[in-house]
């Protein structure tokens, strides 16, 4: 007599897919009637996620993936539009929040492709806003900001020191007006 022994196997299954009350974008997930993630609801489209479907089927790695990248991309693209920043930055800003350093490096990349991020344009409007700062103080501050060497001078190139010095001259006359002009011209001269 052989008797065979019947393994069977439950898998886990999509039994709700919902769309979020906060975001419309994101569509929670859950297995088994219990919350398993959420994703873009356009991920959800892409790899095909319906109710009844076995999650076994679901490439969950590179769901996962795409949906960490495109939270990534958009955080950045948000911060972006508050101001121009330089690659630096946005890798510290993804980095702070916990962004893997693989999906960081094609956020960067895909910025610097569409032309959202350039060192070399935000170094020259940083030295061009800057006006009242010399060229030393902005090579600083430009290279705290990760800023290589050569596009540093690259952006000072036609920096003019003498028309830093007079506006701040100017600034500070206007600061100190209410100095007699020996202690202005010496804070000033300062």
């Amino acid at each position: 007599i052989v008797i065979f022994v019947v393994e069977v196997l439950f898998l886990p299954t999509i039994t709700a897919l919902e769309v979020q009350k906060k975001n419309s974008r994101r569509i929670s997930v859950f297995v088994d009637g219990e919350y398993a993630f959420s994703v873009f609801d356009e991920l959800a489209h892409v790899y095909h996620l319906e109710i009844g479907k076995d999650i076994n089927t679901v490439d969950l790695k590179s769901l996962t993936f795409e949906d960490e990248y495109k939270r990534a991309f958009a955080r950045a693209v948000k911060n972006l539009s508050q101001s121009e920043k330089s690659q630096k930055q946005i890798f510290d800003l993804l980095v702070k929040n916990g962004y893997s350093q693989k999906v960081i490096s094609r956020v960067i990349s895909r910025l610097t492709e569409l032309d959202y991020i350039s060192d070399e344009r935000f170094a020259t409007e940083f030295a061009l806003k800057n006006n009242s700062l010399g060229v030393r103080a902005i090579k600083v501050k430009l290279k705290q900001k990760g800023i290589a060497d050569e596009i540093i001078e690259e952006a000072l190139a036609d920096k003019d020191e003498t028309s830093a010095a007079t506006e701040l001259a100017k600034k500070l006359m206007q600061k100190h007006a209410s100095l007699d002009e020996l202690k202005r011209k010496k804070k000033i001269s300062d």
